[in-house]
């Protein structure tokens, strides 16, 4: 191991000034990773995590182009500078030091510093010293460190990552070309995008957890008994170190598989669910008296413990934070908080993994120093996020009655068709023969009025108002269908309204750029629709025997809006409980 690292070391210093030549023009050799490696520490070795490095430096590479495009076509200068540079997104547009991310390869260093250079000898506890044992730079080779370490040094792999950076730039201002000119379709690509970038932190900073397979460790998932039953210091010991134990494996929860699943539930509610289990963990320590003591004492490994577990818990809320500032920042165009958003995640991600680190050495080292044994014959613990259910996140809901359009989120709520979000409004594009529909996540009151506002643009200008029912059940209310001269309640008993007379067939009903409300009265036995404080129809109904179309895939006890054929602008839709106010979702 050490002579290749001694090669490589050297192959490196001999050749800086022949590949300075190969990097980008205009972009400065990077030389935060320029220390030796120390006498007696070692790197890791990982194919994984130079493989995730090279996604995320494509993926950076990717946001640098789309940004150019979208600076090119809304005016703004500084996206002509993206392309010439290697940096996340733009310096010139979010100072780094003043709270944007940091780019992919200074993300990596700080890395393999925390989790990939470590000292070759046995050291059990390196990862809890290293959190909780800060020095000054200059004790630390005058760089940021910890435990008088040099900081970031420099990969092996760094040099070889950097390869072949200009074909990937092209690639990735091509991928950006090949996009619409519509700014909408650029912005939504670059949302995704963003997603995948921050879903690569966590694969990155979890990758030794990964690695070393921490979630199957028999010691999260059995508990364990002293081998001293009699003793009733050694049985309380058992207990505080179960507890901790299942406090770590709940932590581990929070990883890149549910990250990827679930993101919005994931980052919303992490920092309750550690709130919650830490706070169960502490309640076993003031049972079991004879630890409690021993508990606050820093300098033990249960007392590192406890001070870790509130740490995680603090990080696990900036983690939440953070994801909420990203989303709330992009949904407003608001780059400051998007970015200061971003880096607090970006940050959170590589503090939590450290953490998690830390607590794992520390339950090996109890169970070791309290003389404990596993009971494998008890049942297996199988951790839960128990708020995992929650509401996903949404901006903060505007003062009763709510502006339901303002609350979608694009990437959950979109049952089909393409929709894009335009300066706050819902825009759908459905094609020829199609239905544009997404969700409004509100649970219907017995009685209500649902009220929107839209502007046709294009098309044939079928608009429906999907509506659901306490009854389990839901129907649509369309106007200017077929050909812009149909209005109609649909489903009623199984079939389309006109069956059931109730379709409207006298008047043009939309007009293309003009704007109009729709409000839609469900009452205990009737529905009544009307257009710019016009009656449309008012029709009895049997809440028990209707049913939406097979076809809509709205959850009967939500809303909707549909276009079909046409492209809809959606400024507005609120839910006004009659009677009582219905409960919001």
């Amino acid at each position: 191991m050490r002579l290749p690292i001694l090669l490589a070391v050297t192959f490196l210093l001999l050749s800086t000034v022949a590949r300075a030549q190969e990097r980008p023009n205009g972009m400065p050799e990077f030389n935060e990773f320029n220390a030796n490696p120390l006498e007696g520490w070692d790197w890791d070795d990982d194919e994984r995590l130079d493989d995730l490095i090279l996604q995320l430096q494509e993926k950076e590479l990717t946001l640098q182009a789309i940004d150019a495009r979208v600076s090119r076509m809304t005016g703004r200068r500084a996206g002509v500078k993206m392309e010439d540079r290697m940096a996340w997104r733009s310096t010139s547009r979010m100072d780094l030091n003043g709270g944007g991310p940091v780019r992919w390869d200074v993300f990596y260093g700080r890395n393999a510093e925390n989790f990939f250079y470590h000292p070759r000898d046995p050291n059990t506890t390196y990862h809890t010293t290293t959190v909780l044992k800060q020095v000054e730079p200059t004790s630390a080779g005058n760089v940021p460190g910890n435990q008088g370490v040099p900081a970031h040094q420099r990969p092996p792999q760094f040099d070889y990552i950097y390869r072949g950076y200009e074909n990937k730039q092209r690639k990735a201002q091509e991928e950006a070309r090949d996009l619409s000119n519509e700014i909408t379709d650029l912005k939504s690509r670059r949302r995704q995008v963003e997603a995948e970038v921050v879903l690569l932190w966590i694969k990155i900073a979890f990758r030794t957890l990964d690695r070393d397979k921490v979630a199957e460790k028999p010691i999260v998932r059995w508990a364990v008994i002293p081998n001293n039953a009699g003793s009733k210091e050694d049985s309380e010991r058992a207990v505080v170190l179960t507890g901790a134990s299942q406090l770590l494996a709940t932590a581990l929860l929070f990883n890149e598989q549910r990250a990827e699943r679930e993101p919005d539930k994931l980052f919303g509610t992490v920092g309750e669910a550690l709130a919650s289990n830490r706070r169960k963990f502490e309640d076993v320590l003031i049972r079991a008296g004879s630890v409690l003591d021993e508990s606050e004492d820093k300098t033990k490994p249960i007392g590192q413990y406890k001070v870790l577990a509130r740490k995680l818990e603090d990080t696990s809320k900036s983690l939440s934070e953070g994801y909420r500032g990203w989303k709330e920042g992009d949904r407003n165009d608001d780059e400051v908080s998007k970015f200061t958003g971003l880096r607090r995640v970006q940050d959170s991600v590589v503090t939590y993994a450290k953490i998690l680190l830390s607590l794992n050495e520390l339950v090996s080292v109890m169970k070791k120093d309290w003389n404990m044994t596993l009971n494998t014959n008890s049942t297996e613990f199988v951790p839960k996020w128990d708020v995992a259910n929650q509401p996903m996140i949404a901006p903060a809901p505007a003062p009763n009655p709510a502006n339901l359009v303002a609350l979608v989120d694009l990437r959950r709520d979109v049952v089909r068709g393409k929709w894009d979000r335009v300066d706050g409004d819902l825009v759908s594009n459905a094609e020829a023969g199609q239905y544009a529909t997404v969700i409004l996540r509100r649970r219907p009151p017995a009685e209500y009025d649902y009220e929107v506002t839209f502007t046709p643009l294009r098309g044939q200008h079928t608009v429906t108002l999907n509506c659901g029912t306490t009854y389990g059940t839901g129907f649509g209310c369309c106007v200017g269908g077929w050909g812009n001269q149909v209005a109609g309640l649909f489903m009623l008993n199984g079939a389309d309204a006109d069956s059931n007379n109730t379709t409207i067939r006298r008047q043009k009903w939309l007009v293309t750029n003009q704007k109009h409300t729709m409000v839609v009265k469900v009452r205990r036995n009737s529905v009544s629709v009307s257009l710019d404080n016009a009656g449309v129809f008012n029709a009895p109904v049997n809440y028990g025997v209707l049913r939406y179309r097979d076809d809509v895939a709205i959850p009967t006890d939500s809303f909707g809006l549909s276009s079909w054929a046409t492209s809809t602008r959606f400024h507005r839709a609120e839910v006004r409980a009659i009677g009582q106010e219905g409960a919001r979702r």
